[in-house]
């Protein structure tokens, strides 16, 4: 509920975020990032399209990728505490 009630982020907020802090880094390389570190936990690349929103071109997926969205949903949520503790790390 806190995320559904939440507003939205800009891009330009997350560009000053990151220049507030000395941080020289493109959104396009936060997006690759996190669909890397997506699919080398259990997420497969078709599913890390539909998370980033983009309507995947192959029959399979538009066709016959069914998946349980409270099965997704847990995969997602590990892979992402995991990024947040690799996050914290650095």
């Amino acid at each position: 509920m806190q995320i559904a009630n939440s507003k939205p982020v800009s891009y330009y907020s997350i560009h000053c975020f990151l220049m507030r802090r000395k941080i020289s880094l493109r959104i396009k390389e936060l997006r690759s990032y996190y669909a890397s570190f997506m699919v080398r936990h259990n997420i497969i690349s078709e599913e890390v399209d539909l998370l980033q929103g983009r309507i995947p071109k192959s029959v399979f997926a538009r066709h016959y990728l069914k998946e349980n969205p409270t099965e997704l949903r847990n995969r997602v949520l590990t892979a992402l505490t995991l990024l947040e503790q690799t996050l914290k790390q650095t």
